[in-house]
């Protein structure tokens, strides 16, 4: 079977990661909550992150460029419908993840550095050595992320030194479990609602490709945590992959925003069969 001549799934990988930023900014974290005023819904910059309804919480964040226009990070803001406050929780912050019950925020810094908060900005456990876009699980007692490399000066170098995909951490024990062995894995999507799996974007090739440059296609896979075995759920059929007809990768928050997308993550789920946890909070 000719092999289709796709981007490599590493440079996939560096593309899909540094296209929302250049790392070479210092974090700087707020100290003290502080409260800021409410933004208008024509703030350009401000954008949103994650959204929990049954606590009316929101994540916003607002994206700083410099004068060439690359993002290096931004404002991460907590903004509570109920109370009509807003709080900033840090500063360069290139993704969060909310707590389902709105307390517990999972943050990727431009020093990539998965960090920890609570609900007023308190910085609570540092995750890791270096890792990308957390998530936190429905219990709030594990985050996935992207692990990447100990050692590097930037997210290009971490993430061609980067040996292994996912990792999952135990919030209770400080334990890391790295659950893929692929670095074509780039992003969790969200864990099953028993807990026993985890959903995660791959550009892992077909098992017919001998080429590093061919069939690598980004990809929806699941892995069970008791046995880590990974398993591909979307873009099955190779031969339709080589026609162009393929499924793009879902964003955590295109999955899991029930509230306001309800029609793409009903269908989407039906098709694929997915035992998820997105009729919940998410």
């Amino acid at each position: 079977m000719k092999s289709i001549k796709l981007i490599p799934s590493r440079t996939l990988f560096i593309l899909l990661l540094t296209s929302i930023a250049i790392l070479s900014t210092t974090i700087v974290f707020a100290k003290v909550p502080q409260s800021v005023d409410n933004t208008s819904s024509t703030d350009q910059n401000l954008i949103e992150l994650d959204h929990k309804e049954s606590v009316d919480k929101t994540l916003l964040i607002r994206q700083v460029h410099d004068e060439d226009n690359h993002f290096h990070g931004g404002e991460l803001i907590l903004k509570s419908d109920r109370e009509n406050q807003q709080t900033v929780i840090a500063q360069d912050i290139l993704s969060a993840d909310l707590s389902d019950d709105g307390l517990l925020i999972a943050v990727w810094n431009s020093d990539n550095k998965i960090k920890l908060y609570d609900s007023m900005g308190k910085e609570m456990k540092v995750i890791g050595t270096h890792g990308a876009s957390p998530i936190i699980s429905q219990d709030k007692n594990y985050i996935a992320y992207n692990k990447l490399s100990d050692k590097g000066p930037d997210l290009l170098e971490l993430s061609e030194k980067s040996p292994y995909g996912i990792a999952v951490h135990n919030l209770a024990t400080g334990r890391e479990d790295v659950v893929t062995t692929s670095n074509h894995d780039f992003q969790p999507v969200g864990f099953s609602k028993d807990m026993t799996k985890l959903y995660f974007n791959s550009t892992r090739a077909f098992e017919s490709t001998d080429s590093e440059y061919g069939n690598h296609v980004a990809s929806l896979w699941v892995v069970d945590l008791s046995t880590k075995k990974v398993t591909r759920l979307t873009n099955l059929n190779e031969e339709l992959v080589m026609k162009g007809v393929m499924v793009p990768t879902l964003d955590v928050r295109a999955l899991w925003s029930s509230e306001r997308y309800p029609f793409l993550c009903t269908q989407f789920l039906k098709y694929y069969h997915l035992e998820t946890n997105y009729g919940k909070a998410r």
